[in-house]
């Protein structure tokens, strides 16, 4: 039996332009760049969709845009985010 290795990113990143986060997140569990998952995270922060951008941020361990992702998420909640912040 032999493996192969498919490329996920030209599927994915039609995931992302369509801002369906959820079955870009999907998707990239099965196997995607480190840079396809900080593609996510930040566009996915960018739309405010906190849970998939954090879980996209660790995965990878990038805990200065995990960080990022809390803090914009509780200015969200609180009503103090604006466009420009992000």
């Amino acid at each position: 039996m032999n493996t192969i290795d498919v490329p996920q990113s030209s599927t994915f990143y039609r995931f992302l332009e369509k801002k369906d986060f959820m079955m870009a997140y999907k998707l990239a569990c099965i196997g995607v760049t480190i840079q396809d998952w900080k593609a996510l995270g930040v566009e996915a922060l960018l739309s405010k969709n906190f849970s998939t951008a954090r879980k996209a941020f660790c995965h990878i361990k990038d805990l200065p845009f995990i960080d990022l992702c809390e803090t914009a998420d509780q200015m969200n909640q609180i009503q103090n985010l604006n466009e420009t912040w992000l």
